[in-house]
């Protein structure tokens, strides 16, 4: 559903870029271009999501891989005066219920938000005591001293006010700042801006007040879905049978009143919804008189577009949150787990960003691990000789009892006359107690999985049946299996992932092309934001757009070039620039790709 991202002053990004998103997105470019700024910037939306917060150090996505360092480090250049500018794109087709009868005639809905330093209340507040105490309405924050706030708050103790309570030590700190430094630091980055756009043309736009809450700057009433939702929904919520040019006027009239009163409910992060109205849709219904039409009018008005905009905003707000719920992401350095997989720690902070969920789910999921078991031993993928499986951990307590019962079953029969039993045809035929005996060993390794309670993922090596680990065994398995996952196990998900090719030679990083393709257009339907280094990955993906143009692929399912986005990013004395590459049906890329990039083989050959 998130056709494209639009960053602009975050990390390397200082102008506005636009990333577009289809199920493949690549990202590539040279190291230190800024292109894991854009998976990045989408950890920081999903945390802020989740907490509210934009001070942001560590994040539950990014583990050990990301640490964005708080506002003051991820802000481009470091200037904490500056926002940063963040829009979703979402492809409107895919809306459900309230949101798709709203926006059912537009294509493309965008969202808008800006983040920068914002006093905190009890600052803001003090202040405004600080110009009540001085009686100076024009206070220069530039070049009053905090000495000054001090000197004021102390004088008017006398008059029975509250002073600022300040330790000493702080005190001689304190008395070096202006009050525009000292207000700066009691700064913390907020949502300043809230706006939403409908097919590029605005729609709504909000701001940040003082205590947390968004207050609506305008209303785009000529906007068509906006136009048609007030001939639609006003009619239904009235006795009215038809709107006049009168009606209109005063629609306009009332959204211009309505424009300084709505607020929104306070939050830390975007809006959610409108503050006190009557959710009760019984509530809308209003008689228009002849007599008092234009004042019925209006508070059919005043009671409809509160209404209407909570709809849109906190459904809004609900299609956000279960975008980035969906996204997942994959760090560029893999754990390494222990020899004894079965012993690993879970869930600790780079449980999903290292990789490491992906051995737990291996060692659960058989499905998974015949998937993951067919790339690592096929001739023309991995061909390795290793087989993942489970290895069930037992002791000899474990085994006595089903020992004892197995052998007891076997006297029990020894003990019946003869031991002897009939065939199908009705021969009689003697038992065999030692062979029932040896056996035993095979029972119980049938009924070994329910025995244990713990198991141990192993690799068979089919060459001589020796089980080893993946210690034992070259690096490159251990860092591709979470790749592998990634894409196996994911259902309709977003999985950013940061050097899917690291630890792997060329073949095998071609091969990986070959999964991404599978796992993004064929049943699992995941979207990919791939930041890779590797051109065998991305050759074997433009040739599978060639094959298919030529009805000659027959390996992944058919892969065209609207599927594909092809970010090149360079960094520039201006910040980091993205070059969006077109793609043909050959598989040709049109644009050219800045730096040499596919062409330093050709180069080292001759």
């Amino acid at each position: 559903m998130i056709s494209g991202l639009t960053i602009g002053n975050f990390k390397a990004f200082s102008e506005t870029q636009h990333i577009p998103i289809r199920p493949i997105t690549i990202i590539f470019g040279p190291n230190s271009s800024g292109k894991s700024s854009i998976i990045h910037s989408l950890i920081l939306a999903h945390e802020a999501l989740r907490t509210g917060n934009l001070d942001i150090n560590r994040t539950e996505l990014g583990g050990d891989s990301i640490d964005l360092g708080g506002f003051k480090q991820y802000i481009y250049n470091r200037d904490a005066d500056r926002s940063m500018e963040y829009r979703i794109s979402l492809r409107s087709e895919l809306f459900e219920g309230r949101l798709k009868e709203i926006f059912h005639s537009a294509k493309e809905v965008m969202i808008e938000i800006t983040v920068g330093m914002v006093k905190k209340d009890e600052s803001a507040v003090l202040y405004e005591t600080f110009k009540e105490i001085t009686h100076d309405a024009d206070v220069d924050m530039n070049e009053m001293q905090v000495s000054d706030l001090l000197d004021a708050l102390r004088e008017s103790e006398s008059k029975g006010r509250k002073r600022l309570r300040t330790e000493n030590k702080e005190e001689l700190y304190l008395k070096s700042l202006t009050l525009n430094e000292w207000l700066k630091q009691g700064n913390e980055p907020k949502v300043t801006s809230y706006a939403i756009r409908v097919d590029g043309e605005s729609f709504l736009k909000m701001s940040r007040r003082m205590g947390g809450v968004f207050r609506i700057d305008t209303i785009n009433d000529e906007h068509p879905v906006m136009k048609e939702l007030l001939d639609a929904l006003i009619l239904s919520s009235t006795t009215t049978g038809t709107l006049t040019n009168n009606d209109y006027e005063l629609l306009k009239s009332v959204l211009s009143d309505l424009v300084s009163k709505i607020s929104t409910e306070p939050t830390d992060f975007i809006p959610l919804g409108i503050q006190e109205f009557s959710k009760d849709p019984e509530d809308y219904l209003i008689a228009i008189s002849k007599d008092k039409r234009a004042e019925d009018m209006r508070s059919a008005f005043h009671l409809f577009i509160p209404r209407i905009l909570h709809e849109i905003l906190s459904n809004i707000a609900s299609v956000l949150e279960s975008q980035f719920n969906r996204l997942k992401y994959l760090g560029p350095l893999r754990s390494y787990p222990p020899r004894h997989v079965a012993f690993t720690q879970y869930h600790d902070s780079n449980w999903y960003a290292g990789g490491g969920f992906a051995w737990e789910e291996v060692r659960k999921r058989i499905d998974l691990r015949n998937k993951i078991n067919q790339w690592l031993g096929d001739a023309k993928k991995l061909k390795t000789p290793y087989e993942l499986r489970v290895r069930h951990l037992l002791t000899i307590d474990d085994l006595d009892k089903h020992y004892q019962k197995r052998i007891g079953l076997i006297e029990e029969e020894k003990a019946e006359e003869e031991y002897e039993y009939e065939e199908d045809d009705g021969t009689t035929v003697m038992g065999d107690m030692f062979g029932d005996l040896y056996n035993v060993l095979n029972d119980l390794k049938i009924l070994e999985p329910q025995i244990s309670e713990i198991g141990e993922l192993v690799l068979l090596d089919k060459r001589t049946g020796t089980v080893v680990s993946h210690r034992d065994v070259g690096i490159g398995v251990s860092q591709v299996l979470p790749v592998l996952v990634s894409a196996y196990a994911n259902k309709n998900s977003v999985i950013a992932i940061e050097q899917p090719e690291i630890h792997l030679h060329p073949a095998l990083q071609a091969e990986l092309g070959d999964v991404f393709i599978e796992s993004a257009l064929g049943e699992n339907k995941n979207i990919f934001l791939i930041e890779s280094h590797s051109e065998h990955l991305i050759l074997r993906i433009l040739k599978r757009v060639r094959q298919t143009a030529r009805g000659q692929n027959q390996l992944t399912p058919p892969i065209k070039p609207e599927d594909i986005s092809m970010l090149y990013v360079e960094g520039t004395s201006k910040g980091a620039y993205i070059r969006s590459l077109r793609v043909d049906e050959q598989g040709r890329i049109i644009d050219r790709v800045p730096g040499g990039f596919f062409e330093e083989d050709f180069e080292e050959l001759f």
